[in-house]
């Protein structure tokens, strides 16, 4: 309960100060203004007052508010900057352009410098944690120790890793020991033991939830006479959120064609020309309640990729990718054709994205809960992919995909689509699947209890 209201202490104190830079920053850039005798005046303190306050909108919907503790500064300041771009785009009709990039270039520095100064102050308090890694499954070991160590500078140091049934051991490496990451392969049974045995020690614990601590994250605490319970509702939307989300499908979908239009027919004419084959091609993929339907999609690799091969998924330097399709897949433009499966009601702007039946049989063997993800419509971006990339496994994004399920809103909706854009801008984001598994130092060695201290992230 206290925990809450620490939260939304936090949040308004971000609020505040956001409103106070953004309302500093008209002020500053009229006095630059008028140092440099351009004779602009401050716009009426009824406008500047109206713009600050909105400005607590666009971040609240570019994720600006969620604790920035173990986040990457750049997600933080590239979300920041960006609802500061279409802030200031709303006084185009008001202000002079000269005028409108004085204050937004006062607003980013004010406004990063905040953000920066509060991301350090949690890495202050909460970075260089030592962290041990529990697992019972080498090839996840591996793979989490790739993600610990590759993680954003400054928040952990990896001590090394060791079996759940040896965990006791680590008591003799206490002082090297900040936090613990209980990965999915640990049984229930271990799993709690470890947690209470590190829970009294007080100690901080990470671990992977699997698809049941999910549900019961996103249930409804409940009372049953004198006794508590937790409801688990149906991962599914109501009546009333499928035509609220429809409704908000066919407006942005119809909004977004009419402006991508002239990107769609400039690709649509220069990819035939640096490359053997059509534009555009359609491909049979698996959407709500398993229904097939073909997914329309800009031709970004050679013609006939996957002929000698079979299906396989987008590797990272796939050589099958086209020069142009490599940066159309990197600003994800090889998708705006799918604007109009939305159009016909086969996908959503947001939601789990679309995948190949031939695929798809192969992750429900693996993930029985998989089917799980077709109680809703595939969308052309999603929780999975704002968070995640291309190398993001399979069991990752499906535990996204579950939240957004649960946790579905209009708002949700809105602040996913908004934050696109960065992804958009993120690069890195759109890299293939890595063929090739991370190899962990050879200090640490299942079930090794040795220390690693140089490698730090």
């Amino acid at each position: 309960m206290l925990e809450g209201y620490k939260d939304r202490f936090y949040v308004l104190i971000m609020a505040m100060g956001d409103s106070i830079l953004v309302f500093t920053s008209f002020l500053l850039a009229n006095l630059l203004y008028g140092f440099l005798d351009y004779g602009i005046l401050l716009p009426s303190n009824t406008f500047v007052l109206s713009i600050s306050f909105a400005s607590i909108g666009l971040f609240f919907f570019f994720d600006c508010y969620s604790f920035v503790k173990r986040k990457r500064i750049k997600s933080i300041l590239i979300n920041s900057v960006l609802a500061l771009s279409l802030l200031n785009v709303s006084q185009l009709f008001v202000n002079s352009l000269g005028f409108i990039l004085f204050t937004f270039m006062i607003q980013v520095v004010l406004i990063s410098l905040f953000r920066f100064g509060l991301w350090y102050r949690s890495q202050w308090n909460m970075g260089q944690k030592k962290v041990w890694v529990i697992s019972d499954d080498p090839d996840e070991t591996n793979t989490i120790i790739d993600k610990v160590l590759n993680h954003t500078n400054g928040w952990f140091e990896l001590s090394g890793f060791v079996l759940s049934k040896d965990f006791k051991k680590l008591y003799a490496y206490k002082s090297d020991l900040d936090v613990i990451l209980i990965c999915a392969s640990v049984k229930d049974h271990h799993k709690k033991e470890i947690i209470d045995y590190f829970s009294s020690a007080k100690k901080e614990i990470l671990f992977i939830p699997d698809l049941t601590d999910l549900l019961v994250a996103t249930s409804e605490p409940q009372q049953v006479h004198d006794m508590m319970v937790y409801s688990i509702q149906p991962s599914t939307l109501s009546r009333g959120d499928h035509t609220l989300k429809r409704l908000f499908d066919i407006v942005i979908s119809s909004c977004l064609l009419v402006v991508s239009s002239p990107i769609m027919l400039l690709l649509y004419v220069i990819i035939p020309l640096t490359s053997k084959g059509p534009a555009l091609f359609l491909q049979e993929r698996i959407g709500l309640n398993g229904k097939s339907y073909f997914v329309y999609k800009f031709r970004s690799m050679e013609e006939n990729a996957e002929e000698e091969t079979g299906p396989i998924l987008a590797r990272d330097n796939d050589p099958r990718v086209t020069t142009l399709g490599k940066w159309i897949r990197a600003t994800r433009l090889d998708e705006l054709p799918q604007l109009f499966n939305v159009l016909q009601g086969e996908m959503s702007i947001v939601g789990p994205r679309p995948e190949r039946d031939y695929f798809i049989q192969q992750f429900k063997d693996k993930i029985p809960q998989y089917k799980q993800r077709f109680s809703v419509k595939p969308g052309i971006t999603g929780l999975a992919q704002v968070l995640g990339n291309y190398t993001t496994s399979v069991e990752d994004k499906l535990r996204y995909d579950l939240m957004y399920i649960r946790q579905y809103s209009l708002v949700l909706d809105v602040k996913i689509l908004l934050q696109t854009l960065r992804v958009i801008l993120q690069r890195d984001q759109a890299k293939g699947v890595r063929i090739s598994s991370f190899a962990p130092p050879k200090e640490l060695t299942v079930p090794s209890l040795k220390i690693n201290k140089q490698r730090k992230v």
